[in-house]
């Protein structure tokens, strides 16, 4: 392409267009330039040139806390219920020292869970059952969920 075409044609491009509507000169160039910030608006700035944030969040582990001694005072769950977005089951029996099915144990998991449940502010919450159960491998799973049922049931809570 000859230097005159090719400047002709940018031309062209760079041009406005003028278009009569009822009577009133109308730029299509900056409607369209115009439609395109309305679009670019509507898009979800999280998507478009925009790094990507990772964020962590606590995943509560309620037993730990009761197999140390230390129970969870209510600053400590109001503090952490707000972040929350998943949570470990599992039941301590304390005089042993060692974990058992949940609800099998002495963590009073009705009671925790209404604390910490009542916090969140999400509409699901994780619920990660650890079975580290070696006296009862084989059936602690199924005690567990059933523990965990259980213990839904008995505050309102659906599992899915």
């Amino acid at each position: 392409m000859r230097r005159e075409e090719l400047a002709e044609e940018l031309l062209e491009e760079d041009m406005l267009a003028l278009e009569t509507i009822d009577g009133v000169m109308v730029d299509e160039k900056v409607e369209a330039e115009a439609k395109e910030e309305e679009e670019e608006e509507l898009e979800d700035p999280r998507d478009k040139d925009k790094e990507t944030v990772i964020y962590l969040r606590p995943l509560v582990d309620i037993a730990n806390a009761w197999a140390t001694g230390e129970q969870p005072s209510d600053d400590d769950i109001a503090s952490l219920a707000p972040l929350v977005t998943a949570i470990h089951l599992k039941d301590r029996d304390l005089a042993a020292n060692r974990t058992v099915p949940l609800g099998d144990g002495n963590v009073p998991w009705p009671a925790e869970l209404r604390r910490l449940l009542g916090g969140v502010t999400t509409g699901e919450v994780l619920a990660s059952i650890e079975t580290h159960c070696p006296q009862d491998s084989r059936n602690a799973t199924a005690r567990s969920i059933a523990g965990l049922r259980r213990i839904a049931a008995e505050i309102g809570v659906e599992v899915v």
